[in-house]
């Protein structure tokens, strides 16, 4: 039986050692860069969830913005910060992000199109309404033909504006849900969207100069809310505007 020649092996085991642990390296290498980032992500996760228990939105943002670095393909992420900007108030951030969601839901949408008309992208946020409004195949979500009846007035598209208004108005839900209007400069009030869209669509019809209808219209918005201050308001104005036909 032939013996080993140790003067010719161990060259040979130590060449093979080294080359194993050189791989052995690369392995450990190629391990801390992909446990890095995820240790990274955990950090910044950990950092976001107390920055969300403390109400700390801003820091949110920017542990939420640490975290789609590493991974900018996280539809999820995405989301969720876009959903920050939003609360916020940041309307920019909350548009642009939601923009680059693919398959964007309702609720997405939706920020999209609120964040649209904030920032003065009437168009955007018009399109964006519309595709809202005649995928509700229910009817139920009136806050959106509401919105879409402003932008339609904006157009000066009263027509349209008044249909709206007037499914808002028919709907079970208009005397519950809620709409802030600017009643002042600097004032706002919440009255249902029942007085809100009578109260509108009489404004239009003001405009329009049929002054019986839009007296009839303000009583009615009046009826459902009487602490209505716009509705006064515009009772007033019509009145002014009776008073320069006599």
């Amino acid at each position: 039986m032939a013996r080993l020649d140790k003067k010719k092996f161990l060259p040979m085991l130590n060449k093979f050692k080294l080359k194993n642990y050189l791989f052995a390296i690369v392995i450990v290498l190629a391990v801390i860069q992909c446990t890095t980032p995820r240790t990274e992500m955990n950090k910044h996760w950990k950092n976001y969830n107390t920055a969300v228990s403390n109400g700390d939105i801003a820091t949110a943002i920017v542990e939420v913005n640490s975290i789609y670095a590493f991974d900018t393909t996280n539809q999820a992420v995405l989301d969720t910060l876009s959903r920050l900007y939003f609360i916020s108030g940041n309307s920019y951030g909350a548009f642009n992000t939601t923009k680059r969601i693919n398959n964007k839901s309702r609720d997405q949408k939706m920020i999209m199109a609120e964040s649209a008309l904030q920032i003065g992208m009437q168009g955007e946020a018009k399109a964006l309404f519309t595709e809202l409004n005649d995928a509700d195949t229910s009817g139920s979500f009136i806050g959106i033909k509401y919105k879409l009846a402003t932008l339609h007035f904006s157009d000066k598209e009263y027509e349209k504006a008044i249909a709206l208004l007037n499914e808002v108005t028919l709907h079970d839900n208009s005397m519950t849900q809620t709409t802030r209007v600017k009643v002042g400069d600097n004032s706002f009030q919440d009255v249902s969207l029942y007085a809100a869209s009578w109260n509108f669509a009489g404004y239009i019809q003001l405009l329009n100069g049929d002054l019986a209808a839009a007296e009839e219209y303000f009583n009615e918005a009046l009826r459902a809310q009487p602490n209505f201050a716009l509705a006064k308001n515009n009772l007033v104005l019509l009145n002014q505007e009776k008073n320069k036909k006599d």
